[in-house]
């Protein structure tokens, strides 16, 4: 919502920065809050299958014509720091155990690894299209582009 604005990328490279900084910490604290002894490794492989089917299900049960259903499942498959940081908030506040936090960190872990893997399979390369002048507020540049022109304009090439 606010990369839309005329600030939006401002705001990106100043956010970048603090990730950077603040991103590994947080990977840290939720390492070092598990209770290896506690780990229940079994659960964490449910829960992540659960994650997977679940995702699938809903992927498949998508309204529109025309989807790519396994690719819009395989992408929604990844639980990510938002599941880590509710289950970190569960631990400190002793709403969940140190082997069900464990178990969460398990199934983040492997869902994590696993959606690259299958979208790489899912989504084959092939040139790039041309877009409708009518689609074109549907296209958006990736981050990754940002960084790219941000970084031509910054070091333009001397040749």
């Amino acid at each position: 919502m606010l990369a839309r604005t005329e600030k939006g990328e401002q705001i990106q490279r100043d956010v970048h920065d603090v990730t950077h900084f603040f991103v590994p910490i947080f990977f840290v604290a939720v390492g070092a809050a598990i209770d290896v002894r506690s780990l229940n490794l079994g659960l964490g492989i449910g829960l992540a299958a659960i994650a997977v089917a679940g995702k699938m299900l809903a992927g498949a049960l998508a309204p529109a014509s025309g989807l790519r259903r396994a690719v819009i499942c395989a992408g929604m498959i990844p639980r990510g720091e938002v599941s880590l940081i509710f289950a970190q908030m569960g631990l400190a506040g002793g709403l969940i155990s140190a082997g069900l936090y464990g178990a969460i960190t398990v199934m983040v872990i492997i869902t994590a690894f696993t959606t690259p893997l299958l979208l790489r399979i899912l989504l084959e390369k092939r040139p790039a299209e041309v877009v409708p002048a009518e689609a074109a507020d549907l296209v958006m540049d990736a981050p990754m582009d940002d960084e790219r022109r941000r970084g031509e304009r910054r070091h333009p090439n001397p040749d």
